[in-house]
């Protein structure tokens, strides 16, 4: 019998809002190693991981994140020019409008974005400063995500 911790830890899931492209595109930072480090951290600290590289329906990613403790978006400049990975980011917070209902739809897992270059995209990071964490600080803050 598993003990009721154990099983807790492995129900809970982190949505990883990431962002391939098809060519090769100069990155700042090998994008597919830090994507691969945040990935390894989590399941380090027992959770399940929801990747999110390949487009499947916005049913099926709005799904995924509800179920999901936290997503943890890593945006580069690539990231920020798709629609649906900045969907993802709104709906965790809790931001998208149904466009058929015009309901807000509140989103439930914590937000956090972890940014390569914070040069990158200024205006983007200046709107969400209060999201951002470093990778250095990821395994803390998984470590606290655990404990609630």
């Amino acid at each position: 019998m598993k003990h009721e911790s154990q099983m807790k830890l492995q129900s809970d899931s982190i949505y990883i809002s990431e962002f391939e492209t098809k060519v090769d595109l100069e990155r700042e930072v090998p994008y597919e190693a830090l994507t691969m480090s945040v990935i390894d951290l989590c399941r380090t600290e027992g959770f399940n991981v929801h990747r999110s590289k390949n487009f499947t329906s916005y049913e099926e990613i709005e799904t995924k994140i509800l179920t999901s403790r936290c997503l943890i978006a890593i945006v580069d400049k690539y990231w920020t020019s798709s629609t649906w990975k900045q969907q993802e980011l709104l709906y965790a917070m809790g931001q998208f409008v149904d466009p058929v209902s015009n309901v807000i739809t509140h989103g439930k897992p914590t937000p956090r974005i972890i940014v390569p270059n914070l040069d990158v995209d200024k205006s983007f990071n200046a709107r969400h400063t209060d999201l951002i964490i470093r990778l250095e600080e990821l395994p803390n803050f998984l470590k606290q995500l655990n404990e609630q």
